[in-house]
């Protein structure tokens, strides 16, 4: 298997693991079998009102399938320990007859292929290849030149690369492509997880080692640097909002709130430098709504009370929805606050997420362009 140019051929990847396991299961089963289960499963959708529940598949499989269609579902489910949910193999499929690694014979039954053979024995030569041919190790490269990212922070460069080396290039595909293949670097120790932020680990570093040139290296290196002078930016941002006169950071709000698509703002109540409250119109599908966004600074966390206290203004100024913002962080409860039953959500937004909007919607920033150029070896051929 050679290096594919065109990059990433397929949007959803599977876990390695659930490839390998799925692989002993099918092989001697007839190809029609396997395919046909994978039919009958998503033939059966339901509706908006009597929605089918595929959560248990020790109450489903029985229910909705028969002969050896329910007889390959319970394997999958049984020898895979309970780990494979039989609703959820039609990506593994593709990406196992895709790559080649099944093959039917004379008598129409699966077997595996030699590359099947090697990936089922971890082979670390065909392991690397299929990484290769859906930019994994890029991934990594990307993870290697942060401290740690969100998913976020990972897609305006994730979505660089699927321009270049792939189809895919609507917004919904390249979330979806990158979220499959974090779960696959999860799930095999390359990449950790820090509550919403994910890290490369050592062995993730070791690994992507293996795929590195010089080129590939400067540009990691340019990557990383460009990345820490951001995140020096969002610091002294951070810094900057603190300290701000009361009115200028009254206008540098508005500013915020227009990019982001509220319009008629007005500021219903100013509190001095602790922050101010404002009301504002917002798109709510195709109705406009009236929200309510109160905005502080203060290093102390902010409690429950103001969450409560919040709500309690709603009806006064007319509005359905309401935000608070702070520069500094939440109380852990108000996130249960926020969202409690039987009352109106409240958006909350602290002062890391404040930070990325600013930068979200290039306010109060001047962009600096930097062009990283590549000879393309196809010209030279």
């Amino acid at each position: 298997m050679t290096e594919n140019r065109s990059g990433v051929s397929t949007v959803r990847i599977p876990t390695y693991s659930e490839v390998a396991q799925l692989l002993r299961i099918w092989e001697g089963v007839p190809k029609p079998v396997v395919a046909g289960m994978i039919k009958t499963i998503a033939d059966q959708t339901g509706t908006i009102r009597k929605p089918v529940d595929w959560s248990d598949p020790d109450s489903w499989i029985g229910r909705r399938l028969s002969g050896e269609f329910g007889d390959l579902a319970l394997r999958i489910w049984q020898e895979s320990g309970n780990r494979i949910n039989p609703r959820y193999v039609y990506d593994a499929y593709l990406f196992i007859i895709s790559k080649g690694l099944l093959d039917s014979n004379i008598f129409g039954e699966y077997q595996l292929t030699a590359l099947g053979l090697a990936f089922v024995g971890n082979d670390e030569k065909i392991l690397a290849d299929l990484d290769r041919s859906e930019g994994l190790p890029h991934l990594l490269a990307i993870l290697a030149g942060m401290d740690a990212a969100k998913r976020s922070d990972l897609i305006p460069t994730w979505r660089d690369y699927l321009r270049e080396y792939s189809r895919c290039t609507s917004q919904a595909s390249i979330k979806e492509s990158l979220r499959c293949r974090l779960f696959n670097l999860l799930d095999r120790d390359f990449v950790c997880r820090e509550g919403l932020r994910y890290v490369i680990t050592k062995r993730g570093v070791e690994y992507v080692a293996r795929f590195t040139s010089d080129k590939v290296d400067l540009k990691r290196e340019a990557i990383r640097a460009v990345n820490a002078y951001n995140n020096l930016q969002k610091k002294t941002l951070r810094t900057r909002l603190a300290a701000m006169r009361p009115q200028r950071f009254e206008q540098l709000v508005r500013e915020l709130l227009e990019a982001m698509g509220y319009e008629n703002i007005e500021v219903v109540k100013d509190s001095g430098d602790h922050g101010l409250t404002l009301v504002a119109a917002v798109p709510v599908g195709i109705l406009t709504g009236r929200e309510v966004i109160r905005v502080y600074r203060r290093q102390k966390n902010i409690g429950t009370p103001t969450i409560e206290q919040l709500r309690e203004i709603l009806p006064q100024l007319k509005a359905s929805r309401a935000t608070c913002i702070t520069t500094g962080k939440f109380a852990r409860s108000c996130s249960e606050t926020a969202l409690q039953a039987n009352a109106v959500p409240v958006a909350l937004i602290d002062g890391g997420c404040l930070v990325n909007l600013f930068f979200k919607h290039r306010v109060g920033l001047t962009e600096q362009s930097l062009f990283l150029f590549q000879v393309d070896e196809e010209h030279f051929v």
